[in-house]
């Protein structure tokens, strides 16, 4: 068929346009398809809050949240270890981040780190953990997966759920020291030391002058078992790192002997001996010797 210049031109500008049509309706076909595929995020959010509900878990009753991508394995948690206390933890359990609890509301708990003056909100109905450090305004941090009450748990996206941590047993050398941990008058004091106890003292300056806590400044679960040759490791958030280590224990005389090294975050450490009788856990200033 013979067509005049203009209309040929006619003929591949409709032909084009058809294509055109074409492709964008098959376009908007495949993301309808897609979107059908998966559940929107409110509705999934809507149903975690449901089923979480239904379990008794709310901003008033969580002491376990769970974060991680959504569907994925979890990266994190964030546990109730004591009254108004919390640590966050990462996805092999061991200590990152500790807090205090400032206050709760229906669906959130409200976090506070005074070492690195963080605040954190686990959002139940967002799920959401939000970060705010103060620097620039409030941000998600992670994407909350399931969440427990004491007394009852839910999950969500078969995220695994964290297992009670059992309390290291002590190496076989140890022996209970007399008297009783810090605060537990009466029950055995034992060597385990605590390096996040001893963490924030001044050993650079005069560490003599302050009382120094051994043990019970966290749960149990949460003490670093000591490495092969004795050590136990604390990461201390403002930088740097501090190690303990037992070196005798006097259960006749109450009197302890360990090492500590201190790294306050530069390419030196510092590494002292203590020497003193505890008392509930607690060696009280001026009573010990460092060496």
């Amino acid at each position: 068929m013979y067509l005049p210049t203009a209309g040929r031109h006619h003929f591949v500008l409709a032909n084009v346009a058809l294509l055109g049509m074409a492709l964008f309706g098959a376009s908007l076909g495949l993301i309808a398809s897609q979107a059908l595929a998966q559940p929107a995020p409110a509705a999934a959010n809507a149903e975690a809050r449901a089923a979480e509900a239904a379990a008794g878990v709310n901003g008033r009753t969580a002491t376990l949240v769970l974060f991680g991508p959504p569907g994925g394995q979890k990266r994190g948690d964030y546990r109730q270890i004591g009254p108004g206390q919390w640590a966050e933890t990462g996805p092999d359990g061991s200590v990152r981040f500790q807090y205090v609890e400032t206050k709760r509301d229906d669906w959130s708990v409200y976090l506070l780190d005074r070492s690195r003056s963080v605040k954190i909100q686990l959002d139940l109905f967002t799920r959401q953990v939000k970060y705010d450090d103060g620097s620039s305004p409030q941000r998600p941090l992670y994407h909350v997966q399931s969440a427990m009450a004491a007394g009852g748990s839910h999950n969500i996206a078969q995220a695994p759920v964290a297992q009670p941590m059992q309390p290291p047993a002590p190496p076989q050398s140890m022996q209970p020291l007399a008297g009783g941990p810090a605060g537990v008058p009466g029950a055995p004091l034992t060597d385990n030391l605590d390096p996040a106890c001893l963490a924030s003292a001044p050993w650079l300056v005069s560490v003599r002058n302050v009382d120094l806590q051994l043990y019970g400044c966290r749960a149990q679960d949460l003490v670093p078992q000591p490495n092969a040759t004795g050590w136990r490791h604390f990461d201390n958030h403002k930088g740097g790192y501090l190690e303990t280590h037992v070196v005798s224990v006097d259960p006749t005389a109450g009197l302890i002997v360990f090492d500590v090294v201190y790294n306050g975050g530069g390419s030196g450490s510092f590494k002292s001996r203590v020497t003193g009788h505890p008392v509930q856990g607690v060696l009280k200033a001026g009573s010990f010797k460092v060496q």
